[in-house]
């Protein structure tokens, strides 16, 4: 799906459910083996999936050169089960998020999941220059690879008001933030625990953990945490 246009959510998919308290429903959506490019939405470049019963897999799926205020390739509104598994997201861009950004409900918290994806040359004005998360409890990175995304903060991942995020068996490399948070950047009392992960040539330009930037957080790690 290429050069596709939505003004609000969704540039080349849309998926949400019924929010009527009375009556409602879920969708499942399943996306593999398929491509997106040159996509833009306000929310969302290439895909917008929203609904606390809504459930999403995504897997061996190409997202490039997509565009969004929010999200630049994929953005998620409260989800209830979303799984990223094998795929590439590259060149994408967003005021934040410029991959992908995550966005949970305290009181009905999803369960998101990102396995085996690569998330290379992404940029984000602000804030995670490949993944945002924001207001999201149950998340877990495993196997992922960051390289050479940028943001003003968090050039690869910032985790933002009371986030919960479990980064495992990953790398991070060559990512680079304007401020702070080379890597990653936790913020606003959210956690964050890194395992068995690499980190390698990020760089925070005039802030400094060029690797991960921990301001009103809680960052863990099982071996010493990079700087």
């Amino acid at each position: 799906l290429s050069s596709n246009l939505a003004i609000a959510a969704g540039g080349a998919v849309y998926q949400a459910n019924s929010y009527r308290v009375d009556s409602p429903s879920s969708t499942t959506l399943k996306i593999t083996d398929s491509s997106f490019r040159y996509n833009s939405a306000n929310f969302g470049g290439a895909q917008f999936s929203a609904g606390t019963w809504s459930t999403a897999l995504v897997k061996t799926t190409i997202y490039e050169d997509n565009a969004a205020d929010c999200g630049g390739a994929l953005y998620t509104l409260f989800g209830k089960i979303i799984d990223l598994v094998q795929n590439t997201f590259t060149s994408n861009r967003a005021t934040t998020g410029g991959a992908v950004f995550l966005y949970s409900n305290f009181a009905a918290p999803g369960n998101y999941t990102s396995s085996d994806n690569v998330f290379e040359l992404n940029t984000a004005d602000e804030r995670g220059g490949a993944l945002y998360v924001w207001m999201a409890v149950h998340v877990r990175v495993a196997g992922s690879y960051f390289a050479s995304n940028s943001a003003a903060d968090g050039g690869a991942v910032a985790v933002y008001e009371m986030s919960v995020v479990r980064f495992a068996d990953s790398t991070c490399e060559a990512n680079t933030a304007a401020d702070g948070g080379g890597a990653l950047e936790v913020r606003d009392r959210s956690a964050i625990t890194v395992e068995a992960s690499v980190f390698r040539d990020n760089r925070a330009a005039s802030l400094a953990s060029d690797d991960i930037r921990n301001d009103d957080g809680e960052v863990t790690c099982p071996a010493t945490c990079p700087n």
